[in-house]
């Protein structure tokens, strides 16, 4: 469906997002042609669904072709006038549920040098409603560029499907820190220490994501069948999930591992004899 780039949010919703101010030249829109052809290109070839959102003039500029889920969205399923098509699609309790986080979010960004502010990710889950049934998400935004005076003008917005079964689940996350949302101290505190990954950990669940099953992981890293059980256990307990995919999607959407930190085993090389 097409979105009408001229709907508004309501002032609520934009407050969550930035404060509003003076606008901004037309000349300085001309500029943006060479950031959209980029993301087309990466369309292109990640078959990713993104949009971009002008916050100054609050509307949606930019647009992937094709958008998981919204586009076989009816009149029906809009549940209200927004540049974010899916916040036009948003459950009715998880919309108030994010719009109390709103409060924190700005008071974190604002603490955020001028280089933090062009390079965190914002990072949440949410359901959206289409033809009544519901669709969880996870939403990944960063901006793209400022104001002059340092408030948001661009935000890049990227979504996917979700393997989280609630929307208790948003962070925000940079170069050198991350940080996920308490909802029972109604603000943005350091990562849980508790749910990142030891080297065994990363290890099994990369080869685990490629399919070994639990005795080819067993064999390829020197330990026992029931070893590896028991480390799955650990890590589904860590992360709050139930499966594999669940537990690499989480993963990857708040940068638990880098895959050049994966530890590998050193296998001895047999010996003279047990080779003859």
């Amino acid at each position: 469906m097409d979105f009408n780039h001229d709907t508004y949010m309501n002032k609520e919703v934009i407050a969550f997002i930035c404060n509003m101010t003076e606008p901004i030249s037309e000349e300085e829109y001309a500029h943006f042609k060479a950031i959209f052809e980029s993301l087309d290109a990466i369309e292109r070839i990640t078959n990713t669904s993104m949009f971009v959102i002008d916050f100054v003039k609050n509307k949606l500029i930019y647009r992937t072709k094709e958008l998981i889920f919204t586009d076989e969205a009816t009149q029906d399923d809009i549940k209200r006038e927004c540049p974010n098509p899916y916040w036009a699609l948003i459950h009715e309790e998880d919309l108030q549920l994010l719009l109390e986080t709103k409060a924190a979010y700005l008071e974190f960004v604002k603490k955020l040098n001028p280089t933090q502010k062009l390079s965190y990710t914002y990072v949440i889950d949410y359901k959206i409603s289409l033809h009544k049934r519901d669709h969880m998400i996870t939403q990944k935004f960063t901006p793209l560029k400022l104001q002059p005076n340092g408030e948001l003008w661009l935000g890049l917005f990227c979504i996917t499907s979700s393997t989280n079964h609630n929307s208790k689940h948003i962070a925000i996350f940079g170069d050198n820190f991350r940080y996920t949302y308490n909802f029972e101290h109604n603000k943005f505190l350091p990562f849980d220490e508790n749910m990142k990954l030891n080297q065994m950990e990363k290890a099994i669940l990369l080869r685990a994501a490629k399919g070994f099953t639990t005795k080819q992981i067993a064999h390829d890293l020197c330990r026992s069948a029931n070893t590896i059980k028991t480390h799955k256990a650990r890590i589904f307990n860590k992360l709050h999930v139930s499966s594999i995919n669940e537990a690499m999607t989480f993963i990857y959407n708040y940068r638990l591992f880098k895959s050049k930190s994966i530890w590998t085993p050193k296998r001895r090389l047999p010996s003279l004899r047990q080779t003859l």
